[in-house]
């Protein structure tokens, strides 16, 4: 028993020292082999002590352990085999052995059987025989394990191997299936993730029953693969168990996905510091990332060539000539002709060019044949006239996006263009971008290259359907964030653009165009969630900037597409409504006029006269009249007659309410629009001191997010807010949801609910999203040019509960009328833009009062 208590804490402190200071060349193998031979050590001496009259019997590690790949909590996996019935002293044995680790908090995973069993087990539970291909003999009787060892590879795996491939092949599909989610990109998972270990334990699974591999180090030798495709397995996998290693002393447990909070200290740990235009973070999640993908790149080429045999879909035929030179087999293009029969650089162009064609990926010997060609690539062959030819046939092909994602895995694409090369790996660290630059901006292509849906009425497939395969969209797709890095990224990035175009002696008509759209991709997307986009100055500014309908129509596209790209956060059915919108009205200036002047009185007339005429028969038209008299001129600009009637029903159910009284509301009207995934809140009331803020925290309290509110009041006093929002939690309880907002909108407004207090209450056991992601500094922005008649306030920080609150109260207190806002909230930040003017109606000039109100939303945002 002391012997067993002096081996535990030998093996405590052993333990604790491998994983005290991170080893610099990031290699996890070195630790996990070190802590698999202090298991082994533990076991050898705990089978040192069995009596000498006990039946033979072998200890063999499985699973991780039997490939020696422990993290610092991994599972530890270990069989007791015994020869021919096993002894009733067993249980004895394994509790002797295995409490003490139990008792430290190691997850062993243990069982006792006979040889027989084991093969018996193998051959009907593919659980059981995967774990046994990994076996390792640690100590005992060797011929016992051999006897098994044998079992295996003469009656188990002959026998069951197709099956056993099918089976193997189709769990590597449904992870797939299951990992290729954006959460997994963002949140690595490193053990079952695409590109994570369980990638290339699926390569010695299926090198071990198809080609007898005995481990990693044995699969060049067996044939599973290249000496070169070995070496560079290993060292992908050689920084993920690192990583996972030391995931697992950040933590504490055994862990497999590097959640977002969990990475910034885990990157300082392993000694990614920060550099003056790069976070460590972003630095070591690029890292990641690439070798992740190495190790899915090498797998996906093993897994069609030594995969089970399945039936596959036709090949897209090569056409000739290219056909000569390039072909297709076990679902990969290979070379046709001897690489030292044609030209290098030539043989590269017509393999991705052949991707684009087919959508077939590279073999792996192609791979790195482009690899090891890649010293080809200097300032001469990217300027060369067929070099451009090759890059444009690619661009305009239907697998344009799978070309270019194997132009970048293997380097190419950063050859051909170094700007690209600089940024395709790197990472923001939000829960915003999804993607690494380079993933992104091909993601980005993907959108564009992919069929439209010919049933569908919506505009981004009718335009979709009628630019098809623009060459100068489809570039500008690729390089809209080469400008990444920089705090302007899109005007760097217009920058980088010319240069590219310049040295690609690309047309200046394209090369203009391609440049506008690097320069402008954000345009419609900012202005869209940050502007009052019912401001006619906005949307002309706009149309001025983009100067043409064909420039508007691919400007449109872009902004899609790099929205999809980026996230799930960056696009949702409210945004594409709000871009649609100012998408439409944009046009209307370019192919009409812009609304000024005459032009702004006459649609004042036109509006008055529709409400008449559609609304006779619904309203009285004296109190019509009185109505149409007391609107505000951008109200009836903004909106359009059946929008103004359907307003006037809940102003006129209001009246009717409430008859005469000076004082009456609020009555509030929920509508749920599916098209823009929101809903649309209409309230009416009379003018009182901090409504805006009022509604925001009752709304807050109700968990009910804002996204946009219109606010406007007649010149008889009423008041109609206007407010796009999310719906209740319980869609299957919306109006009770929305009865208890009803109720305590009053009740707020009178006194009788203490907004403050509650929200302070609730977020002190709210969860936050931001969790991990550094602070942003709140920047505040007042700018007086913004609007013709109003000054903007632009807030930036990471969002909470009640913020929008909180900086409605502020500009409350500072006597600021609000008249529009516009709320885009990214997971972790928000971006809220308020048109506000004084208590006199007038926009906001002084200096010393600008600097007040900036200082005082500040104040608010770090304090409350």
């Amino acid at each position: 028993m002391k012997k067993t208590e002096e081996g535990v804490d030998r093996l405590i402190r052993a333990r604790e020292k491998l994983f005290q200071v991170p080893d610099a060349g990031m290699d996890g193998f070195v630790p996990a082999e070190r802590l698999s031979a202090l298991f082994d050590r533990y076991f050898e001496e705990q089978y040192a002590t069995i009596p000498g009259d006990l039946s033979r019997f072998a200890l063999v590690a499985v699973g991780g352990y039997g490939r020696k790949e422990l993290c610092l909590h991994s599972d530890v996996d270990i069989l007791i085999l015994f020869d021919g019935t096993i002894p009733d002293l067993a249980d004895d044995l394994a509790r002797t052995m295995f409490m003490p680790l139990w008792d430290i908090g190691v997850d062993l995973g243990h069982g006792v059987r006979e040889v027989g069993e084991c093969l018996a087990l193998a051959e009907q539970d593919y659980e059981v025989l995967t774990s046994l291909l990994d076996a390792r003999l640690v100590c005992g009787d060797p011929g016992l394990f051999r006897e098994m060892c044998s079992g295996l590879e003469k009656e188990v795996v002959p026998t069951h191997r197709e099956r056993y491939l099918e089976w193997i092949g189709k769990g590597f599909q449904r992870r797939q299936q299951e990992f290729e989610s954006h959460t997994n990109v963002l949140e690595p998972h490193l053990k079952q993730g695409l590109g994570g270990l369980r990638d290339a334990h699926h390569i010695l699974w299926v090198s071990a029953v198809r080609y007898g591999a005995a481990g990693m180090h044995d699969l060049a030798d067996s044939g599973a693969l290249s000496q070169a495709g070995q070496e560079a397995l290993q060292g992908h996998v050689a920084f993920v168990l690192w990583v996972r290693s030391w995931l697992h002393r950040q933590v504490g447990r055994r862990t497999d996905r590097l959640h977002l909070e969990l990475q910034t200290e885990l990157a300082r740990t392993l000694g990614f510091e920060d550099a003056e235009r790069e976070s460590g973070v972003e630095r070591f999640l690029a890292r990641l990332h690439r070798e992740m993908r190495g190790i899915a790149n090498i797998c996906g080429s093993f897994v069609r060539i030594h995969g089970a045999r399945v039936s596959v879909s036709p090949v897209p035929e090569i056409p000739a000539p290219l056909s000569r030179l390039v072909g297709v087999s076990c679902q990969e293009l290979v070379l046709n002709v001897s690489p030292g029969a044609v030209d290098r650089s030539v043989l590269m162009q017509a393999l991705f060019e052949g991707v684009a064609q087919t959508g077939l990926p590279l073999s792996w010997s192609v791979f790195r044949f482009v690899e090891d060609g890649l010293f080809l690539l200097d300032s001469r062959f990217r300027s060369r006239s067929d070099t451009v030819r090759n890059f444009r046939a690619i661009l305009e092909k239907r697998y344009a996006p799978q070309a270019l994602e194997q132009m970048m895995d293997t380097g190419y694409l950063a050859g051909l263009i170094p700007e690209f090369g600089m940024v395709q790996d790197k990472v923001q660290f939000d829960a915003y971008h999804t993607y690494p630059v380079g993933h992104h901006s091909i993601r980005a292509l993907e959108f564009l290259c992919s069929k439209p849906e010919e049933s569908s009425p919506d505009v981004f497939e009718e335009l979709r359907r009628e630019l098809g395969r623009d060459f100068g969209l489809r570039l500008a797709a690729l390089l809209h964030d080469v400008g990444k890095g920089r705090e302007d990224h899109a005007e760097r990035g217009a920058v980088i653009a010319t240069r590219v175009m310049e040295r690609m002696r690309i047309p200046e008509i394209v090369a203009d165009e391609v440049v506008f759209l690097v320069r402008n991709h954000l345009l419609l997307a900012v202005t869209a969630q940050s502007r009052d986009i019912g401001d006619e100055g906005v949307v002309t500014e706009v149309a001025e900037i983009v100067g043409s309908v064909d420039r508007l129509k691919k400007l449109m596209l872009l902004t899609w597409a790099d929205s999809r790209a980026t996230g799930p956060k960056a696009w949702s059915r409210w945004t594409a409504a709000l871009i649609r919108e100012l998408f439409f009205k944009v046009l209307r200036v370019l192919t009409q006029s812009p609304m000024a002047g005459d032009h702004i009185m006459h649609q004042l007339a036109v509006t008055r006269d529709k409400v008449r005429s559609l609304g006779r028969d619904l309203f009285d038209s004296r109190q019509l009249e009185t109505w149409l008299g007391v609107m505000p001129q951008r109200y009836l600009l903004q909106y359009d007659p059946g929008e103004i009637l359907d307003h006037l029903s809940v102003v006129a159910g209001t009246a009717e309410l409430f008859g005469g009284l000076e004082e009456y509301g609020p009555v509030l009207r929920m509508v749920q629009d599916e098209s823009a995934g929101c809903w649309k809140m209409a309230l009416v009331t009379r003018d009182t001191p901090g409504l805006f803020a009022v509604i925001t925290g009752v709304l807050a309290l109700h968990n009910i997010r804002v996204y946009g509110a219109d606010l406007h009041v007649w010149e008889d006093g009423t008041v109609l807010d206007l407010f796009w929002v999310s719906g209740p939690a319980d869609p299957l309880y919306a109006d009770e949801s929305w009865n208890r907002v009803r109720t305590s909108l009053p009740a707020a407004l009178n006194g009788r609910i203490a907004i403050d207090h509650r929200l302070d209450k609730k977020r002190k056991y709210a969860f936050s999203g931001s969790a991990g992601l550094p602070a942003v500094p709140p920047r505040v922005h007042l700018e007086e040019n913004g609007s013709d008649f109003f000054s903007v306030i632009e807030v930036v920080c990471d969002d909470r509960e009640g913020l929008l609150y909180e900086i409605a109260r502020t500009l409350q207190e500072l006597k600021l009328d609000i008249v529009s806002a516009r709320i885009a909230t990214k997971r972790d930040q928000v971006l809220d833009v308020f048109y506000v003017r004084d208590r006199h109606g007038e926009k906001i000039t002084d200096a010393a009062q600008k600097e007040e109100i900036v200082k005082a939303i500040k104040h608010r945002i770090n304090g409350a």
